[in-house]
Formats: structure tokens, sequence, C-alpha cells
């Protein structure tokens, strides 16, 4: 199986974790609600064939549409839904009381992620199509970085 990791980079969600951090013993808990909401957010962007920052997935190559009709069974023309196992296998994992992993499993996540020359001799270039909030410099796309601000933010809020 293929990995690769990302460490987010972002100050700002950085601060507001360090607050919270002084705030609780245990970051676990918000850590996972923190993840799940990270998750469902991913996973609509199947639905809605869209990355982040709500810019629509390019579409299927003439060349992968014509692949995908002769397949046996055919599968989803729907972009990165085949078979709905990389939409599937997003999760969230909290390790140990500091630290959060949102991970795709699939070897094929990354190349989907942040797009590249992938098949034989790697001469078919897939366009990328961003399902996860995060980009390759480990930065969030701002929407993403609002929403898990404001998450943060509620946490604190509620009387931590």
């Amino acid at each position: 199986m293929t990995t690769f990791t990302i460490t987010v980079q972002d100050q700002a969600v950085m601060q507001a974790l360090a607050k919270l951090s002084a705030r609780v013993g245990n970051m676990a808990p918000y850590l996972q609600a923190l993840g799940e909401d990270i998750v469902e957010r991913s996973k609509a962007r199947f639905d809605s064939s869209s990355g982040p920052d709500g810019q629509a997935w390019k579409a299927y190559s003439p060349v992968t549409l014509g692949l995908m009709r002769t397949r046996r069974g055919g599968g989803s023309r729907k972009l990165l839904v085949d078979t709905g196992a990389l939409q599937r296998q997003i999760v969230a994992t909290v390790q140990g009381t500091n630290a959060l992993r949102v991970s795709a499993a699939q070897q094929y996540a990354a190349i989907h992620q942040f797009g590249g020359m992938a098949g034989r001799g790697r001469r078919v270039k897939i366009p990328a199509r961003p399902f996860l909030p995060v980009r390759a410099d480990g930065s969030l796309h701002p929407q993403e970085q609002a929403l898990v601000l404001a998450t943060l933010q509620e946490f604190l809020l509620d009387g931590v």
C-alpha cells in the first residue's frame, strides 16, 4: 500500500488547538469530533464533485469514459466514485492525546488529491481532484480553515 503524509502547517489552527489544549487535559474527544467533521465534509465532496475550495473537479477524459463503458459492470460515471472505495475509506483517527490523522487508505488517493502522472510509463496525466482539506504544502484550503477554526472556537466557548 502506498502512503503519503502531509502535516498541517496552519498557524491559526495550531494556535486555536494550543488554546484548547491549555484548557483541557485530554484533547482526544475534541480531536475526534473535529476529525469526524472533516471526514464528513471530505466524503460530501464526492457527491458534489468539487474540491474544498468549491471548484468543480475536472471531468473524465473521453478515453477514460470509453474505458468505463467497456468495463465489466460499467461502474459509476460520477467522478471518483467507480466503486465508492475511496470515499468509504476516509477516516479520522486520534493518535495519542494530541494528534489527529485524517486519511484515505486507497493507494491511488494521493494521485487524485494532488494530480500527476500515472499509468504504465507514467504517460497519463491525472488532474487534481482534491477531496481532503489540505494542500500539498500543508496549508488548509481557506474555506476549510474557516470551518475548522469555527469548530475549535465553539469548543472553547462551550465552557471547556
